[in-house]
């Protein structure tokens, strides 16, 4: 005994579709975790198509099983969902069009709806997408393409997902935009510091490299040992160093760059000569980056040197002049002059002290002479010559 109506005819239109949708939603999800291939085409009303047919109604699913291909002057009303395979429309699509690790063609063909493309190749040739265009990590061709919204495409999965060179110029960039924050707050928290070891670089440069490599030896041999035992103990060891060997190198950047500065007929600030020095640092590092494995040998061998000749010696400078606070005895040289005393201007003399003044002599007041009475004479003068 058949019923005069279906029950399904009962329910609205709109709560039929969302009803069909979360049907579709969860057979897929279950489908992709058992990993079974499905393949579905659902007819709305449950009516059957004929392939000749003009117009196809009902949504096209296919996960891992095959293809779909929408031919021209054919109309297909309901959306299309294709994972795994190759979707090609020549013709019309009313609903949204979704493609997860395929391919989609559209070569003269139109979707009334959204395009979504999720780690897929995209091929757009005189397409019209009356709704929006989504591109997430795959690559995209496109020729007389028309959008109605939004067009948000993440680019190519080589292009959005950065190689290793890329990946290591990034990280370039960031550290010298760090090391130029940190070398602007400690020439402005301790420019005392940064003159007096930009003036002991020349002085005691020797000393501080065979110092420096002693550091380092201790400090891959004992410290790093003991302080890799503690949960924060490695990143507060790796902090302080960084402050520490900077503040050293912001001391001998001043000097180089102060010594510059006098070529040129200029007197450098302490902050200006240290920035000075850093951008020549940065722009040589800059320059070799887009080298690519050239570059980054090059890249290795000017830190080498590098470190070598700048970062060692400021290990040792800072123990030798303990961060900064203490000179060596004697006359500091002029920075940026190795080898040079400083010139000591000579005191000017005292002025001359005017004598006091004589007062003339008066008359000598003898025992039992008189105020009148004048002095004896001179027993010199009564030789005859």
């Amino acid at each position: 005994m058949s019923l005069p109506y279906r029950v399904t005819d009962s329910i609205p239109f709109q709560a039929r579709r969302w009803l069909r949708r979360l049907v579709l939603l969860m057979a897929a999800v279950a489908v992709i975790a058992s990993v079974g291939p499905v393949s579905m085409a659902l007819q709305e009303d449950g009516e059957e198509v004929e392939p000749s047919s003009q117009r196809r109604h009902g949504d096209l699913v296919r996960i891992f099983t095959g293809d779909i291909h929408v031919p021209a002057d054919t109309v297909r009303h309901g959306m299309i969902l294709c994972i795994g395979g190759d979707v090609v429309i020549e013709g019309e699509v009313t609903q949204d069009v979704t493609v997860i690790l395929g391919s989609l063609k559209i070569d003269g063909g139109e979707v009334r709806q959204s395009v979504i493309g999720i780690v897929s190749k995209l091929d757009l040739r005189d397409a019209e997408i009356r709704g929006d265009l989504i591109n997430i990590i795959g690559s995209m061709t496109e020729d007389n393409l028309y959008v109605g919204r939004q067009n948000f495409n993440l680019g190519n999965l080589g292009a959005w997902v950065p190689g290793l060179m890329t990946v290591l110029t990034w990280f370039r960039v960031l550290g010298l935009v760090l090391v130029f924050i940190l070398l602007v707050l400690l020439v402005a928290i301790a420019p005392d510091r940064v003159r007096l070891i930009g003036a002991e670089t020349p002085v005691r440069y020797v000393s501080a490299f065979f110092v420096g490599i002693l550091v380092y030896c201790a400090l891959l041999l004992v410290v790093l040992p003991i302080a890799a035992g503690t949960v924060i103990g490695l990143p507060i060891f790796y902090l302080a160093y960084l402050a520490f060997k900077w503040l050293a190198l912001a001391g001998m950047f001043y000097a180089v760059g102060r010594l510059i500065g006098r070529v040129f007929g200029r007197e450098m600030s302490p902050l200006g000569a240290v920035l000075l020095v850093y951008a020549v640092y940065s722009l040589i590092l800059l320059a070799l980056s887009p080298l690519g494995l050239v570059g980054l040998g090059l890249i290795s061998a000017f830190r080498i040197v590098f470190f070598c000749f700048f970062e060692v010696p400021a290990v040792g400078l800072v123990l030798l002049t303990r961060l900064g606070t203490r000179a060596s005895p004697g006359p500091a040289p002029a920075v940026g002059y190795p080898g040079t005393a400083v010139p000591v201007s000579p005191s000017p003399p005292p002025p001359p002290t005017a004598p006091p003044p004589v007062e003339p002599p008066g008359p000598v007041d003898l025992p039992g002479a008189g105020v009148n009475s004048t002095p004896p004479n001179d027993p010199s003068e009564d030789r005859s010559d």
